[in-house]
């Protein structure tokens, strides 16, 4: 089963560069439980604060239901097997 809280940052619509960023400080989960003063004090730009608030609404359930149909898994950039794709 796929990580609940990589699976939601793998949504966010923004770059890979301040995912990357943001993963190399603070796991998936911690940025989902940010709110927006938090993600703010992390001088993110007012749409990218945004754009991870947001996805909180993405349906995810719909989301894992489409990847484990498909068998597909989610590698974290924290993941063993990340560099080995």
């Amino acid at each position: 089963m796929n990580n609940f809280y990589d699976v939601w940052f793998s949504v966010i619509d923004i770059s890979n560069i301040v995912k990357i960023k943001l993963l190399e400080k603070y796991s998936s989960k911690e940025v989902f439980e940010f709110n927006r003063n938090e993600l703010i004090c992390l001088n993110l730009k007012e749409t990218t604060v945004d754009k991870i608030l947001f996805a909180h609404k993405f349906n995810l359930d719909k989301y894992f239901n489409y990847l484990e149909k498909y068998n597909i898994k989610v590698i974290s950039f924290r993941d063993e097997f990340f560099l080995h794709v």
